[in-house]
């Protein structure tokens, strides 16, 4: 009985995660079903992206990658530009992909930014 419901357990839980989306993109710009098929039609094209989903209500792209795919921030930007918008923001619900020297560093040498490095220095008179 245990071994039956484990395994109801984990088929639930990989279509509970084939269900949500990798990445949203909140997009500006868009008004109509035509908007929403060019939006489409680029990122199908991508041989990264499983599927994509366009929600005109709440200006959001919802994207979802094929196994073991990624695609960069500044690739979805340039998509969604060449479509004829602009993107608001981006949110990756899975890994994020990693766009920086930073960020490809180890924990080790990342340096730790204080709060005050951005304050300037007071002279006193």
């Amino acid at each position: 009985m245990l071994y039956y419901l484990s395994f109801l357990f984990n088929i639930s839980t990989a279509q509970a995660d084939e269900d949500s989306e990798d990445i949203r993109v909140f997009v500006k710009g868009m008004v109509c079903s035509f908007c929403v098929q060019g939006v489409e039609k680029q990122f199908k094209k991508q041989d990264s992206v499983e599927k994509v989903e366009v929600d005109l209500e709440d200006s959001l792209v919802s994207i979802w990658l094929k196994e073991g795919q990624k695609i960069s921030d500044k690739t979805i930007d340039s998509l969604i530009k060449d479509s004829g918008y602009n993107v608001e923001s981006i949110e990756r619900l899975s890994e994020p992909v990693e766009s920086s020297e930073e960020n490809k560093k180890p924990d080790s040498e990342k340096k730790e930014a204080s709060p005050e490095a951005d304050v300037p220095e007071k002279k006193s008179k």
